[in-house]
C-alpha cells in the first residue's frame, strides 16, 4: 500500500537483528525518510526540532518512535510530493507502531492504546459540544420566529373581532380570515419545530454528558497505567528502585489518587497544594482569571496584563502563619522578574535557589502580599511550574522553602514538573465541567463584554513624558453586575505637561459603557486643546446632557501637571478626592478641592485649584470601587487608603497601585476599580529656556542666537547647527502668520525638545513641492533633521515642536 504513495525505495542495507514487528516499523520509517532525499538524519532532526541521537534511535529500532514523530514524517513527505496523506497509509503507520510497542512493552502498549481511546473520546466530546451549541442557536431562532408569528396571528384575530358588516369590510374580513388561517398553520409548524429541537437538544446534552464521563474514566485509567509504566522504566534503567525513585513514584501515585477527586476547581487546587506541602514550606496554586469567564481559551502564552486568581495556598505551620499575610482571590499583576512570572509567560519551569534582597519586593508582590513579606521572602528558595493541559495554559503552582533548609535543585524541578503536568489534567477536567454549566455560560457572556470593554474603550498603555512616571491598574468587578463605566487616561501637552483624568459613569449596563467611551474620547480631545481643567469638565457636562433622552451622570477628576513649574491644577466633578503624597511621605486626601456636581447635572460651576507638587511627590486618582463597599462606609475606606499610602513617596507608580489595592478584602469587590498613579520627578529650571519674541522680520535671527547660546551653555554644541536651522524655519513661518508675541521654548531631558508657539490656528502640513517652488521647504528640512516633530492646535493658537536625541 505504501509503495503506491511513495517513489521506489533505495536498497536497504541489513542492520542489527530486531524483533519482526519492530523491524517492520523501522523499515517503514526508513522508507519515509528516503522519500525526503537528499535530506540526512542531521538535517531532518533540525527540521523537526529534535535531537539527532533520538532520531537515529527511532530509525535503528533502539526506541519506538512517538506518534507525533510519525505524523510529522508523513506530513513532510506529503508536502514534498504535493499529495495528501491517504487514510490507508496513516492506518498502516499506526498499526505498525502499535505492533512494535506491544512487542517491546506491554505496559507501554496499553498506555498508547488508552491514549488513543482518550483522544477519540475528547474529539467526540468536542463534537458533542459543537452539536449542543448549534442546536441551542437553532432553538433560539425558532422560538423567536414562533413568537413573532403568534403576535401577528393575535393581531389579525383582534382586527377580525372589531370589523364592521358593510360590503367593503366583508371583503376585507374574508382576506383577513384567509391570512389568519395561513398564519395559524405557520405557527403550528413552528411550534412543532421548536418541540422537535428541544427534544434533539436534550438528547445532544445527554450524549455530551456521556462523553464527559467517558473522558474522565479514561483519564483516571491513563494516570494509573502511566504510573505503572514509569515504575517499570525506572526499574529497567536502574536494576532496582532507589530511594529517589520510591519518592517519585509515591508522589505521582498521590497525584493520581488524591488530586481530582471532584470536579470543583477550588477543591482540586486545594488537593494539589496539600499534596505538595511535604516538599516545601508554602505552596500556592494560582489560575488565570480568564478561566472563570471564557471557554475558548487561547493557546498563546499569557501576556503581561494577564491576571491570576489565588485558588489555594497551604503552609507548614512550623514556618509561621502565612494566612495572616496572604489571601485567596484576584492578585495584582505578577512581576516578570520573578520565577512565577517567568513560568507563567514562558510555559517552562523556573528555579531560583536563593531570592536576592533586591528582588524580594517583587516576590512579595507576586505572592499577593505587601512589603511586610519582604523580610520573610528574602533568602528563600522558590520553584514555579506552569499548569498546562491540552495545549492551554491554566496557571502556575509555586513552592517556597525558607532559609536554613536545602534550596530546591534540578532533580526537585524534574519531579515536580511531572506532578504538575498530571495535576493540570485534573484541573482542566474541572474547568471543562465548569464550562458546560449554565452558570458559566452566563459568566462567559459577561466576561466577553468585559474583554471587549477593556480592549476597545480603555487605553492599552500610557505615555511616559519627561518629569513624570505613570502607571495604571484596572480590575473588573466580581459581582454579577460586572459591566462598569470606570475610565482613565493621560494626554501629553505642550511644555512637557501632561493631563491626567479618571472618571466613573454611574450605573452598570452597556449604556454606561457607551457613555464612558464617548466621555473619554471627548476628554482626550478637550485636553489636547490645552483648556483649563474646569473648562474641560464644563464641556463634558454639556456633552453628557445631550447624550440621548435619559440623564447620564458621571464623576470625573481632571488634573494638569507641569513638571517645569512643579505645580498641578485640578478640578473635580463629584469624584473621589485624589491622594497627594508629599516628599516627606505624608499622604493627604485633597478634600479641600471643591467637589462640584457630577457631569450631566447641568448648570453647575466647576473650579480649578492649583497646588505645589515638588519633586518626590506622587498622586493617586481612583474610582469609588476601591474605597466603598457594601460592608464599609466611604469615610472608613478613605481613611484606610490614606493610612496605607503614608510613607509611600519612594514607591514606583506600579508599586503605588499595588499598595492601594491592599486595602481590599477578597470579597469586597462588587464594583470595578480604575487606578492612575503618577510619580512627579519634575524638570530642573536649568534645563529649560523660554523666550517671548515679537513677530518681526529680524526675529528668526534673534531666535537662532538665543537658542545657540542655550545649547552651548548645556554643552550641546553638536546639535547647534541643525537646531538653529530648524528654529529659523519654524520661527519664520510663525512671523508670517502671528499677530501676537511668539513663544520659543527649549527643554533638555532625555531628548532636546523645541516648541514654537503663535496665535494662528492654522497647522502646518507637509506637501509635495515642485522643483521650481521656493516656499514650503521648511517642513521638509525639519522632518529630515529632527528625530520626531509635530504640531498641536491650542485654544489660542498652535504649537509646532521637534525633538532630537542627545549626543552620547
Amino acid at each position: 500500500m505504501l509503495e503506491k504513495w511513495l517513489p521506489p525505495p533505495e536498497p536497504v542495507e541489513p542492520g542489527q537483528a530486531l524483533e519482526p514487528a519492530v523491524e517492520a516499523f523501522t523499515q517503514f520509517l526508513s522508507e519515509l525518510l528516503r522519500a525526503l532525499a537528499p535530506t540526512s538524519i542531521t538535517r531532518y532532526a533540525a527540521r523537526c526540532n529534535r535531537d539527532k541521537g533520538s532520531v537515529s534511535r527511532y530509525l535503528s529500532g533502539q526506541r519506538i518512535a512517538p506518534r507525533d514523530f510519525v505524523d510529522d514524517l508523513l506530513r513532510h513527505v506529503a508536502e514534498k510530493y504535493g499529495r495528501p496523506v491517504t487514510p490507508e497509509v496513516q492506518e498502516q503507520a499506526y498499526r505498525l507502531r502499535m505492533a512494535a510497542l506491544s512487542v517491546r512493552s506491554k505496559s507501554g502498549h496499553e498506555v498508547e492504546v488508552l491514549r488513543e481511546r482518550l483522544g477519540a473520546a475528547e474529539r467526540e466530546l468536542a463534537r458533542a459540544g459543537l452539536r449542543e451549541r448549534t442546536l441551542l442557536k437553532a432553538l433560539q431562532d425558532a422560538e423567536q420566529q414562533a413568537y413573532r408569528a403568534e403576535q401577528r396571528y393575535r393581531q389579525l384575530e383582534a382586527d377580525l373581532a372589531v370589523g364592521q358588516p358593510d360590503s367593503l369590510v366583508v371583503i376585507e374580513r374574508v382576506q383577513l380570515s384567509g391570512a389568519a388561517g395561513g398564519l395559524r398553520d405557520e405557527l403550528s409548524g413552528l411550534l412543532s419545530e421548536v418541540e422537535g429541537l428541544r427534544e434533539e437538544l436534550a438528547r445532544a446534552r445527554d450524549l455530551k454528558g456521556q462523553s464527559e464521563d467517558r473522558c474522565l474514566r479514561l483519564e483516571e485509567q491513563l494516570l494509573g497505567l502511566e504510573a505503572e509504566f514509569d515504575a517499570q522504566r525506572a526499574s529497567w534503567a536502574e536494576g532496582q528502585i532507589s530511594d529517589a525513585a520510591l519518592t517519585r513514584l509515591a508522589l505521582l501515585s498521590d497525584v493520581g489518587g488524591r488530586v481530582g477527586t471532584t470536579l470543583d476547581l477550588g477543591a482540586t487546587a486545594r488537593e494539589l497544594s496539600e499534596m505538595l506541602l511535604s516538599l516545601a514550606d508554602l505552596v500556592c496554586v494560582d489560575l488565570l482569571e480568564r478561566l472563570f469567564w471564557e471557554s475558548n481559551l487561547p493557546t498563546d502564552p499569557p501576556d503581561s496584563d494577564s491576571l491570576l486568581r489565588r485558588m489555594s495556598y497551604t503552609w507548614d505551620t512550623k514556618s509561621g502563619n502565612w494566612g495572616e499575610v496572604l489571601q485567596n482571590g484576584t492578585l495584582p499583576l505578577v512581576p516578570a522578574s520573578t520565577a512565577i512570572g517567568l513560568a507563567l509567560r514562558s510555559g517552562q519551569e523556573a528555579l531560583v535557589p536563593v531570592i536576592s534582597e533586591d528582588l524580594a519586593e517583587d516576590y512579595a508582590v507576586a505572592l499577593g502580599g505587601d512589603t511586610s513579606l519582604v523580610p520573610l521572602v528574602a533568602g528563600c528558595s522558590v520553584v514555579a511550574l506552569p499548569l498546562s493541559a491540552r495545549g492551554i495554559m491554566l496557571g502556575v503552582v509555586h513552592l517556597l522553602r525558607l532559609p536554613g533548609k536545602a534550596p530546591f535543585a534540578q532533580p526537585d524541578v524534574s519531579l515536580l514538573r511531572e506532578a504538575a503536568d498530571r495535576a493540570a489534567l485534573s484541573l482542566d477536567n474541572a474547568r471543562l465541567y465548569l464550562a458546560g454549566s449554565a452558570e458559566f455560560r452566563a459568566a462567559e457572556q459577561r466576561g466577553q463584554i468585559i474583554g471587549e470593554y477593556q480592549r476597545a474603550l480603555l487605553p492599552l498603555w500610557l505615555p511616559q513624558p519627561s518629569g513624570v512616571r505613570l502607571a495604571h491598574q484596572y480590575l473588573p468587578g466580581q459581582s454579577e453586575e460586572i459591566v462598569g463605566g470606570d475610565w482613565y487616561d493621560a494626554v501629553p501637552l505642550p511644555g512637557n505637561r501632561v493631563a491626567l483624568f479618571v472618571g466613573d459613569v454611574m450605573g452598570h449596563s452597556l449604556t454606561s459603557v457607551a457613555v464612558m467611551g464617548q466621555l473619554r474620547t471627548s476628554a482626550r480631545t478637550l485636553a489636547a486643546l490645552d483648556l483649563p481643567p474646569h473648562e474641560v469638565l464644563y464641556h463634558l457636562d454639556e456633552l453628557a446632557q445631550s447624550l440621548g433622552r435619559e440623564q447620564h451622570l458621571a464623576t470625573c477628576v481632571f488634573a494638569v501637571y507641569d513638571p517645569i513649574a512643579n505645580r498641578i491644577v485640578l478640578a473635580n466633578a463629584g469624584h473621589m478626592p485624589p491622594v497627594l503624597i508629599h516628599p516627606d511621605g505624608r499622604a493627604e486626601l485633597l478634600e479641600q478641592l471643591p467637589a462640584g456636581a457630577p457631569i450631566g447635572v447641568g448648570g453647575v460651576d466647576f473650579v480649578s485649584q492649583e497646588l505645589e507638587t515638588p519633586p518626590g511627590s506622587a498622586l493617586l486618582l481612583y474610582t469609588d470601587g476601591l474605597v466603598e463597599t457594601q460592608d464599609q462606609p466611604l469615610s472608613v475606606g478613605l481613611k484606610r487608603l490614606r493610612d496605607r499610602l503614608s510613607g509611600a513617596n519612594q514607591l514606583t507608580p506600579e508599586r503605588l497601585c499595588h499598595e492601594a489595592l491592599q486595602i481590599l478584602q477578597s470579597s469586597d469587590r462588587g464594583d470595578d476599580i480604575a487606578l492612575l498613579a503618577a510619580a512627579f520627578d519634575g524638570i530642573p529650571a536649568n534645563d529649560v529656556a523660554y523666550w517671548y519674541l515679537q513677530p518681526r522680520n529680524e526675529t528668526p535671527g534673534r531666535a537662532r542666537r538665543l537658542a545657540g547660546r542655550a545649547l552651548r551653555r548645556w554643552g550641546l554644541d553638536e546639535l547647534a547647527a541643525d537646531t538653529e536651522l530648524m528654529i529659523s524655519e519654524l520661527v519664520t513661518n510663525a512671523v508670517q502668520h502671528a499677530k501676537k508675541p511668539i513663544t520659543l521654548r527649549l527643554v533638555r531631558t532625555l531628548v532636546l525638545r523645541c516648541e514654537i508657539g503663535d496665535d494662528s490656528p492654522q497647522l502646518p502640513r507637509r506637501r509635495r513641492i515642485g522643483p521650481d517652488e521656493e516656499r514650503g521647504r521648511g517642513l521638509e528640512l525639519v522632518a529630515k533633521c529632527a528625530d520626531s516633530w509635530g504640531s498641536t492646535r491650542l485654544g489660542g493658537g498652535k504649537i509646532v515642536w521637534f525633538e532630537q536625541r542627545l549626543p552620547h
